[in-house]
Parts: structure tokens; C-alpha cells; sequence
């Protein structure tokens, strides 16, 4: 069935395969979760290898972290917040190259929800998305806030985060930037945000630039098109008015954005 399911899922285009995967119930951590077995987990990454597929796996415990890096994963998405990472399981990253994606502006959202929650019921949220998508979201958020089922230690978990990124940071390790977008609490528009958090851990700017390109478009697989500027490749750039590597937020100073060649000015794109 896994194999017939991961073919059906080739046979319309997709790119990866996402595995979620956790060893506990989130309803309630002490109990261990029925959830994929290695087996079947061995099963799904062969297949989607056989296609020649890339492989994500979501976690969010250090338990799961600990035993996903030693599956030929593509990369991992979110970072353990119940923990710290070892300087063993750190060697273990350099020897398998697994990207990390840490998606801290879905941390952030999902810790500090109630504000979150705020700005959606407030008319500055029409500001950022359209009525009809504003109230989409409005109704899943208070689905969300009716059925939260577990409380959250907010400090302990952006203590573990942040000295996780840090270590991540410090050892060179291969991170690529994500959002989650597509959660109901994550957008597709934040994503210089997360650059910026990205920065406020400690990243340098040309660091945080090339996890967002070149390190992105390796862990997708098209690198031989995208992610860097050089001939053969796409020409899919911005031109910006100041230097990012002088000030990060210069990324928002576009002149032009140029999209396989063709040039788009800012007043187009609003």
C-alpha cells in the first residue's frame, strides 16, 4: 500500500515527500504515539529514493530528532524544543549533510498565539490579507484556540530553540530558511522575517542569503537551475538599492525583480 500510495503521488507531480513523525501523542506526551514504524519508515524513504524524490521529516522532540538522522533523509523540518542537541548527534549531522529548516516564524506564532489571535480579529489584518482569506483564517485559528488540548512552557521552549539554532549556527551545519507557510498560523508573505530572526540568533547576513538560495535550492534539487547567479542558471534575481551584507533589511529596498530574465518594478508587483 505505501509503495502504491508514494506512485500515485509521483504520477501527479510532486516534489518531496514530507514524513511526520513523532514518538509520542501530542494530546499527551507521556503516552508513546501508534505512529510509523521503522519498517514503514525505511519503506516510504526507499521508495521515494527509488524515484529519485527528496525526503523531509517533521519533528518537533529531541527523542525523534536524535533517531531521524540516522534514516537517508533529505532534511528536517522545525528544531527539538524539549532538549539540546548533543555534540554527538552534531558529528552525526556533518557525516549525513541532512538540511535543517528551523522555521522559527512558526515558533514564534504558535508560542505567542493569543497575539497572533489578536491581530486576526483586528482590521490591521485586512491590511495583510484579503477579507475572504482573513475570515478563513479567523475560523480556523478560533477552531484552533477552542481545542488547544496542551499547554505550553513558552519559556523553556524558546530557551531549547534558540540554543539549538546557536549550536546549529556555531558548527556550520547545512541550513536552508522556511517558514511552514501554509500552516494556518505561518504565511507565505513572512518570509524576510524569518531572515531577520534568522540574523538575531547570531547567523551573518551572507549566511542567512545563502540559506535562502543556493543551500534552499540544493536541498530541493535545482541547483543546476536556481540559486546562484551564473550563466546557465535561471535569471531569477533582485536588484536591490543598498547592500544586504551591510544591513539585512536591505532586502527590502528593491529596484527591480527579475523573474527568467524578465525585469518586474515594485509598482507592478503590489
Amino acid at each position: 500500500q505505501i509503495e502504491n500510495y508514494i506512485w500515485n503521488l509521483i504520477e501527479i507531480g510532486i516534489d518531496f515527500i514530507k514524513i511526520g513523525y513523532s514518538s509520542r501523542n501530542l494530546s499527551d506526551e507521556t503516552t508513546e504515539a501508534s505512529g510509523i514504524t521503522d519498517d514503514k519508515l525505511e519503506l516510504i524513504i526507499s521508495t521515494t529514493r527509488k524515484y529519485n524524490k527528496e525526503v523531509a521529516v517533521h519533528i518537533s522532540r529531541l527523542e525523534d530528532f536524535n533517531k531521524i538522522i540516522n534514516f537517508p533523509i533529505t532534511s528536517i523540518e522545525h528544531l527539538p524544543n524539549d532538549g539540546v542537541i548533543s555534540d554527538e548527534t552534531i558529528e552525526k549531522i556533518k557525516e549525513c549533510g541532512v538540511y535543517l529548516v528551523p522555521t522559527l516564524m512558526f515558533i514564534k506564532n504558535f508560542l505567542y498565539f493569543d497575539k497572533f489571535y489578536d491581530f486576526l480579529k483586528s482590521d490591521n489584518a485586512l491590511k495583510k490579507f484579503e477579507p475572504e482569506a482573513r475570515d478563513i483564517l479567523l475560523a480556523e485559528c478560533t477552531n484552533f484556540k477552542n481545542n488547544k488540548f496542551t499547554k505550553y512552557d513558552t519559556e523553556n521552549i524558546e530557551k531549547n530553540i534558540s540554543e539549538n539554532l546557536k549550536k546549529i549556527i556555531n558548527n556550520n551545519l547545512p541550513i536552508v530558511i522556511g517558514t511552514d507557510a501554509g500552516a494556518f498560523y505561518s504565511f507565505f508573505g513572512d518570509y524576510k522575517e524569518e531572515l531577520y530572526l534568522m540574523e538575531q540568533h547570531g547567523m551573518s547576513p551572507v549566511n542567512v542569503l545563502k540559506s535562502a538560495t543556493i543551500q534552499a535550492a540544493k536541498l530541493l534539487g535545482v541547483d543546476s537551475d536556481t540559486g546562484k547567479i551564473e550563466e546557465g542558471k535561471f535569471a531569477d534575481m533582485l536588484l536591490l538599492s543598498a547592500n544586504p551584507l551591510e544591513n539585512l533589511h536591505n532586502i527590502e529596498k528593491l529596484e527591480i525583480v527579475f523573474k527568467e530574465g524578465k525585469a518586474f518594478y515594485p509598482e507592478q508587483i503590489k
